[in-house]
Parts: structure tokens; sequence; C-alpha cells
């Protein structure tokens, strides 16, 4: 009986390994160009100028598309890449798509359409001109049969990248005042001489830049930066690196910026309005310290601010959602009751505090 059980295990085994070896047949095998003598491109910047990829085709009756993923790994921006692609027939029947589409204009050298007898395969040495800004890339070349039916799809994917990477994805910006914030960047790679790199930085808030770099592989960029020109206010904002290396262009990088503690209210002034019992009023905020402390928990506080003309105090309710802080952005509903006649003018200004937040907000009365 344990013989007959460690049988039926091993039938098993050996299924469920064949099946997974028929799932990695259908997909290609990309590797980089090895053999060949390095063009300039790979000199110069260490990426691959060559992929090479494989696809078996091994049943044409399936009504699901073979398909295939051409991964050029990180190549940099602006650059063509060359892609062997392989199609080989092990199906016993004879291939036939007579048409071809692809899915952007910057892949070529595609045939018009593919014949395949049994055991027969075709190689295909397609380019593909990647664009000038940092994406991750995808795109698709698909043969259709006669029927208009999808048979092969080849994925193409790849990160592309400039020269230089950045250690912060995001860079925060803490100071209002305009100032210089120097940004360290290290090269892609070893390949990549950050000396013969040019950039030029773009953006609302860059009035100035300078970059260097010692030794090729680490640099610093600075930038004078000058807050009071994000318009209009936001506590979000981002700036353009255009990067050239031995002369070529080689790509754009955008980077966001954030304003960390700058807090922006709308509308401005509130408007409070009569509601049943109550008056009301709601105030959009955007704050990054706000969101700290509310995900803190720390208690949310609504207090009049006493001026010439009010000198009431006032008891307000205060909603907010999302109350978590999980973003950047909430929604504070305020409350309080309808004023009794012959009660003094209610209060012109309100102080909205959240632990170490607080904002002050004009407010009328209707």
């Amino acid at each position: 009986m344990q013989l007959k059980i460690k049988f039926l295990l091993a039938c098993v085994f050996l299924i469920a390994a064949a099946h997974c070896i028929k799932t990695i047949a259908f997909g290609s095998s990309p590797i980089s160009e090895s053999k060949d003598e390095p063009s300039d491109t790979d000199k110069n910047t260490g990426f691959p100028s060559l992929i090479k990829g494989e696809s078996l085709i091994e049943s044409i009756d399936s009504q699901v598309p073979s398909e295939s993923i051409l991964d050029l790994g990180a190549q940099l921006c602006n650059t063509e890449v060359k892609i062997q692609w392989t199609i080989v027939n092990k199906s016993k029947q004879t291939i036939e798509w007579p048409r071809m589409t692809a899915s952007c204009g910057c892949i070529t050298g595609m045939p018009n359409s593919i014949s395949l007898a049994a055991g027969e395969s075709k190689q295909m040495n397609l380019k593909i001109k990647l664009p000038r800004n940092c994406e991750a890339l995808t795109k698709q070349v698909t043969f259709w049969d006669a029927n208009g039916n999808s048979r092969c799809q080849g994925t193409i994917k790849s990160d592309v990248v400039t020269p230089l990477k950045f250690e912060e994805t995001t860079i925060e910006v803490a100071s209002e005042r305009r100032h210089w914030l120097s940004i360290p960047v290290t090269a892609i790679n070893t390949s990549i001489d950050l000396r013969k790199t040019n950039i030029a930085a773009l953006g609302a808030e860059v009035v100035g830049f300078e970059f260097k770099s010692e030794d090729g592989q680490k640099g610093l960029l600075r930038l004078d930066l000058d807050p009071a020109q994000t318009i209009p206010p936001s506590i979000k904002s981002s700036f353009m690196i255009e990067a050239t290396h031995n002369g070529d262009f080689r790509g754009v990088q955008s980077l966001p910026i954030h304003f960390t503690t700058r807090t922006i209210t709308q509308p401005n002034p509130v408007y409070f309005r009569r509601v049943g019992d109550s008056v009301q009023t709601q105030v959009r905020v955007w704050s990054f310290p706000l969101a700290a402390e509310l995900s803190k928990k720390s208690k949310f506080v609504v207090e009049p601010v006493s001026d010439a003309s009010s000198k009431i105090a006032a008891d307000f309710e205060a909603k907010i959602e999302p109350a978590s802080g999980t973003g950047p952005t909430c929604t504070v509903t305020l409350k309080c009751s309808v004023p009794k006649p012959g009660a003094k003018e209610p209060p012109t200004r309100l102080r909205l505090k959240c632990g170490e937040w607080e904002q002050l907000i004009d407010c009328k009365w209707e």
C-alpha cells in the first residue's frame, strides 16, 4: 500500500514538473550578446546593444496565442537596441501568419508575414528606438492568422534610464526661503563616466544649478531653489533633469518635490452656511505635517481667534476624512450651533490645531 502511494506521488510530481517545463518553453529566453565585438554604445555605457530571444511554438491549434517576453533589461534613453527574435515551429503543422502589427512605430525590421513548415525556425532582426524620457517601457508585436486571430505576441519590456541615478526618489524641501539644495547622484553603472555627462535642471522653483563629479562614479547636483515660485501654491511640484553623455542626448528624468512644512487650504475664506440647527463649512487641506499628526492620532482642535470685533468663544465640531493620515490631502467639515439672536458677531478667523501642526483660516458667515 505504501509503495502504491509513493508511486502515485512520484507520478504527480513528474506531471507537475513536465507542465512547468512546457510553460517555460512557450516563453522566450532573451540573452545579451556576448560573443560579438561590443559596439561603441556597449563600450561607452555598459548597456548591451543586442538582445536575443526565442519562442517555441508547440501547437497551432490552441485558442490561446503564444506569448513571449523579450526583456531588454535596463537601457539608456534615446538609444537603439537590436533584437534577434527566433520563432521555432515545434508543432507538426505548417504555420501561416499573413499579418503582423506593432504597437509602436519605434519597432522596425518586422517581416510582413511568417510561413514555417514543421520543425523550421525563423530569425527576425528587429530594432527598437528607445524613448527620450525615462519610463517602464512595454510594447507589443503581434502575428495574426488569416481569420484575424492573434497567434503569437512578443512583449518587449525595458527599464529606460538616464546615465545617472538619484539616491532619493523624492526631494523633500523643508524651507520656504530661497536656498541651495545638494542631491547626491551615482552613475547608472561602472562604464558610465559622470565627468563626461552634462546635466541641465529645469523647474518652476529651480533658479540655478551646478553639477560636479570628481571620480566619474559619484557626483553632486546642487539646485538653487526658490519655493515661492510654485504657482499656483501646492505642497507638490517636480523638476526635470536633461542628461547628455559624450555629447549625445541621453534622456529626461522627472523628480518629484514635496514641500514638507507647507499647508494649503481651500477655499479662502471659508463660508459657514446654515444647515438645519447648525452652521457648517468644509475646508480642503493639503499638508504633509497634518497627515503625520493624524497618523499619530493627535487630537484635532478648532479655536476662534479673538479680535477687536469678536471676543466670544464658540464650540466647534470637526470631522476629518480620511482621519487616518494615510495621505497628505483631507477634507475637514466644521460645524457649530446657529448664533442666537442678539449674540455677538461670530469670529472671522479660526485656528486649526493638531499636535504640532496649526493653521489659521479666514471665515465668513451667511
